[in-house]
């Protein structure tokens, strides 16, 4: 038996020696050069991800070294008046207020829609295009033709609250009197609360966002609006009086 197996063995030593060279070959490849080759690979796309970021921050810093940071630092709160992070209607009320006095045109009616108005409706519409939302409202105003047009006019000014009108519904009362209604919206920008990443692009900007920019840097800054309330003593202060 043993004499045949040793014949055995020496008639297919070629093929046997053979097969055990290429499973070792096939063992080491599998186990250690195919993941040396994985890992070279990943290298080279982690390289082609990097040199692609790199020239992104480079962008970046071309376009921020462009930037006069000052001017944004300087005009932020005249900025944040005219649309602030919130929705704060009431620095709308106290646009309306000021539009009445500069105007002489009379408010009748303001509306907003509630869920809009509300803290944390699910209802919030973004301005298309941008990271701005909505604040839809009606509001009707009575006065004579030459303030309306003048309150038109200031409606879209950027000295308080931004309002755009999309539609406005003129009835002629006696005399020289227009009772005007509008439906527009103002908008509000909230502020995030976190950095994006580095290689993130910048908000797009162009000649007329610039524009608008040198108009609000050239206005005055208007002054924080307090609103008092005044105490009025009522009920009585001793049960025995």
């Amino acid at each position: 038996m043993k004499n045949d197996l040793k014949s055995l063995f020496k008639k297919y030593e070629t093929i046997i020696a053979s097969s055990i060279v290429i499973i070792v070959v096939l063992f080491l490849t599998y186990f250690l050069l195919v993941p040396n080759f994985l890992k070279a690979f990943e290298i080279i796309r982690q390289q082609k991800s990097l040199l692609t970021k790199l020239e992104n921050l480079r962008t970046k810093d071309t376009a921020l070294a462009k930037i006069d940071s000052q001017s944004y630092k300087n005009n932020f709160s005249k900025i944040s008046k005219i649309m602030p992070e919130a929705k704060d209607f009431v620095s709308l009320f106290n646009r309306f207020d000021v539009l009445q006095s500069q105007t002489q045109v009379t408010i009748l009616r303001t509306d907003f829609q509630l869920g809009v108005v509300s803290t944390g409706s699910g209802k919030l519409t973004k301005a298309p295009g941008t990271d701005a939302y909505l604040v839809p409202m009606t509001f009707e105003a009575l006065g004579d033709i030459s303030s309306m047009q003048k309150f038109i006019v200031a409606l879209s000014g950027l000295s308080g609250r931004l309002l755009t009108i999309d539609v406005v519904r003129v009835a002629f009362k006696s005399g020289n009197t227009i009772q005007a209604s509008f439906d527009g919206q103002a908008y509000f920008y909230p502020l995030s609360s976190t950095i994006g990443s580095v290689e993130a692009p910048l908000p797009a900007t162009n000649p007329k966002s610039e524009e608008i920019l040198k108009k609000i840097s050239q206005l005055p800054l208007l002054p924080e609006t307090v609103v008092q309330i005044e105490t009025t003593d009522v009920g009585k202060k001793d049960l025995f009086n």
